[in-house]
């Protein structure tokens, strides 16, 4: 499998991109703008949950993530622990502070108990071999 998992038409809805691919249950997220941790928290109530998908692929190798404050970063961490278990969410990051970022959610989401699986990679294809692999 290739970075290309389209099956259904790109969709926009504000910052974000949405592609579904429902042979592997697969929606990649692409961000198309700086998103505040409230946008991702909107998208995530809405179309995200309409998918259906428990295979989550976060795009973000269009941001350079050097704009992120602390306290985004804390926002953001605060609704990792709400994917729901048994899911799997990538992170595709575009350098070592985004992959730094990928790994802080990883943790936060391994502390708060949650056995949804959540990890960081530098490429689109690392990280659907991932999320299509069998679970573990």
């Amino acid at each position: 499998m290739t970075s290309d998992i389209k099956d259904d038409p790109p969709e926009t809805s504000g910052k974000f991109q949405t592609e579904v691919c429902p042979e592997y249950n697969i929606i990649r997220i692409t961000l198309l703008e700086v998103a505040t941790p409230e946008d991702v928290n909107q998208f995530r109530a809405g179309p995200l949950m309409a998918s259906g998908c428990s295979r989550i692929v976060w795009d973000f190798k269009q941001d350079d993530l050097t704009a992120i404050s602390a306290d985004d970063i804390r926002r953001f961490t605060e609704y990792v622990p709400e994917v729901p278990e048994g899911n799997r969410l990538a992170f595709v990051v575009p350098n070592e502070l985004g992959f730094g970022i990928g790994r802080m959610l990883t943790t936060r989401m391994e502390l708060s108990g949650n056995k949804a699986r959540v990890s960081p990679f530098y490429t689109m294809d690392e990280a659907l071999a991932w999320l299509i692999s069998p679970q573990d």
